[in-house]
């Protein structure tokens, strides 16, 4: 995996951000200035690219990659943009997974706890909220 790949990685990215930083790395296209920002936590600059930023982020969750999947909702609820929320269930009902389901349930909005309660429900799973306090609760809109 180069650098460059592990940027959008909710775990890691920051360190990967970190470290092209100190090899002399700019972004050069969009998607990388996206995924930079990602990985930095960075919603001014996220919020400043709007549809460029929504445009990459929302081609990921149609990815064939889980965990690219998983990192484009993380980011796209951190955003919060106003009326995202019913975008956000739409796919989670198309391209949805365990996993996403509990990102939503922990998310911290209303409206996706609910849709992934629902989602749970309609697909035979059991999905656990985290405890108060956890890493990863209620980050709708933190950036």
């Amino acid at each position: 995996m180069s650098l460059m790949s592990g940027l959008p990685d909710w775990s890691a990215g920051a360190a990967m951000g970190a470290a092209l930083k100190r090899l002399g790395w700019l972004p050069r296209s969009i998607r990388e200035k996206v995924y930079l920002a990602v990985a930095e936590r960075d919603g001014v600059t996220l919020k400043r690219l709007g549809n460029q930023c929504d445009d990459v982020l929302w081609k990921d969750i149609e990815s064939d990659n889980w965990r690219t999947v998983e990192y484009a909702f993380n980011a796209l609820i951190a955003l919060g943009r106003p009326g995202s929320a019913t975008a956000l269930i739409d796919a989670l009902n198309r391209r949805g997974g365990k996993t996403v389901a509990e990102i939503f349930l922990n998310s911290g909005n209303r409206e996706l706890a609910d849709a992934a309660k629902r989602w749970a429900d309609d697909h035979g799973y059991y999905i656990q909220p985290r405890p108060p306090g956890a890493s990863g609760n209620n980050f709708w809109a933190s950036w």
